[in-house]
């Protein structure tokens, strides 16, 4: 029961983002007349992502560049994530152990990936993480985040293996 609440309620928080972004596309001509390019654009982004498992190759400063993949405070970010297409995610460390899982989007942009995780065991909220795309390719996935030392870092991936369909 707590698992299709927490579902449910990961779907409203998306459709609300969504009706957001639809209204900041009204009060903006601009973004009204691009509307239509921009889901074609998260239509083709999502379909990056789904069927393979992508694995963090490094962690840079989004500033100087400079690696910091080994730094203790990106750990976190490193490990093998994969994205499906009912809309669930699995992160795992690289050893294959269960990090996180729950629901993935991206906004009708395809700006921001969302991840709404879930507690296997009681279906409970456990975070909502909202990453700035940098790049989205079928052969690279990067985001931006701030780390907990308060570095803007990019995040890259690639694909490890692809899934069978």
């Amino acid at each position: 029961m707590k698992k299709s609440v927490c579902i449910t309620n990961a779907m409203i928080a998306l459709s609300i983002m969504g009706s957001m972004a639809s209204a900041h596309a009204k009060s903006n001509p601009k973004v009204e007349t691009d509307k239509a390019a921009h889901v074609s654009e998260s239509k083709n982004a999502a379909l990056n992502f789904i069927g393979k498992t992508w694995k963090t190759t490094q962690i840079t400063d989004a500033q100087s560049g400079v690696d910091l993949t080994s730094a203790k405070e990106n750990q976190m970010y490193i490990g093998l994530a994969n994205y499906q297409i009912d809309g669930k995610y699995a992160i795992l460390d690289l050893e294959g152990k269960p990090k996180s899982s729950g629901i993935w989007a991206l906004t009708p942009d395809g700006k921001k990936r969302i991840l709404y995780a879930i507690d296997p065991q009681t279906g409970a909220a456990l975070f909502t993480r909202v990453v700035d795309v940098v790049k989205l390719s079928p052969n690279v996935f990067t985001y931006r985040i701030k780390n907990s030392a308060g570095v803007d870092v990019l995040v890259k991936h690639e694909p490890y293996k692809t899934l069978s369909k």
